[in-house]
């Protein structure tokens, strides 16, 4: 490992050949899990300088769907995102527009109209697209199976932990397999009873281009105009894992009033697929129930905490997670949003 004075010099030789100068400020901004972003100024311009985390097998993943999307949305007049001025693939890093907003800590109803206008305008872009040069996002879902086997596979990487947290064998075991058993069981069932094939994909004309990972934890409010940033799990999807995400995502604190606009909003920009929403009824509680999971991820080996209080933030992280299964297993029959048709129940 780089030692620190050698790693910000690491840096700032990054951020000087891709700035061509070097006359430079570099400073660290404390950022999520998935990569590290430095501020990079000189006498001209102010710059973002992101890292990504490497992903296996020394792919560049991350760096391809960011940096995918954000020339996209250049190349297609979208002004919400910071644009690219420098990439460098071997040290995973780019070089960005430095978008100087604030952190949006409440979506009222016009942040949400923003929201679904950038989703929207995302997938115009993504009608125009024959899809062979941009991968599918990270996680994709084109079939009811797929996330079923994506909760499947969450739930054997907390196998190594349920011996060292007895409360967590007991929940996964005693509350959340059954309960996962029961609405997987019914979402295939109705998705056979709507003439639909839970294994299918969906068809190339159904997907759009997912944002995969939107709300207000990665916006920027700038002269009263939001700014959409982080797209390193971009590509293909089908938009019911977008909105059902969206809608459920833990950092998307909405009353019920905000959560039926943008349910709304965002059901109308995918309404022209006749049989998305009954997709999305079907689907959305094993979305939800993927939260789940992703929320237990303080569980994992490896995972890092605050060693003072790592023991606290797992007993919490399991409360809310609890708490979470429970809503969706008393409500996954009903979905809260839209009415489908008579035939799902």
């Amino acid at each position: 490992m780089r030692s620190t004075e050698n790693n910000d010099q690491y840096v700032k030789d990054i951020a000087g050949s891709l700035c061509g100068t070097t006359a430079l400020n570099v400073s660290p901004i404390e950022g999520g899990r998935n990569s590290r972003i430095y501020k990079v100024e000189n006498d001209r311009n102010v710059f973002a300088l992101k890292f990504f985390r490497p992903d296996k097998e020394g792919k560049r993943e991350r760096f391809e769907a960011e940096t995918t999307a954000l020339r996209l949305f250049s190349e297609n007049g979208i002004e919400a995102t910071p644009r690219v001025v420098a990439e460098d693939k071997t040290n995973n890093c780019v070089l960005m527009e430095w978008i100087e907003g604030k952190p949006v800590d409440d979506f009222g109803i016009n942040e949400i109209g923003e929201l679904a206008a950038f989703i929207q305008v995302v997938d115009d872009v993504a009608e125009k697209q024959s899809g062979q040069d941009i991968r599918h996002a990270t996680e994709a879902c084109l079939n009811g199976s797929e996330i079923v086997r994506q909760i499947s596979l969450r739930l054997s990487r907390l196998d190594a932990s349920k011996d060292q947290y007895p409360e967590l064998r007991a929940f996964i075991d005693e509350g959340f397999i059954p309960v996962f058993n029961e609405i997987s069981d019914w979402s295939q069932k109705q998705y056979k009873h709507s003439g639909l094939n839970f294994s299918e994909n969906i068809s190339f004309k159904q997907q759009t281009l997912s944002l995969v990972d939107v709300g207000c934890h990665n916006v920027l409010r700038k002269d009263d105009k939001l700014y959409f940033l982080d797209f390193e799990f971009f590509g293909w999807d089908d938009p019911v894992k977008l909105v059902a995400d969206t809608l459920q995502h833990p950092g998307m604190v909405l009353d019920e009033e905000k959560k039926q606009a943008l349910r709304s909003s965002l059901v109308k920009i995918f309404e022209k697929d006749e049989m998305f929403v009954t997709r999305l009824k079907l689907l959305y509680p094993l979305f939800g129930l993927k939260w789940c999971m992703i929320m237990l991820n303080p569980f994992q080996p490896g995972y890092q905490l605050l060693a003072s209080s790592a023991d606290a933030q797992r007993d919490q992280q399991l409360k809310r997670v609890r708490n979470l299964m429970k809503s969706i297993h008393e409500s996954y029959k009903e979905f809260p949003y839209v009415q489908c048709h008579s035939g799902i129940s």
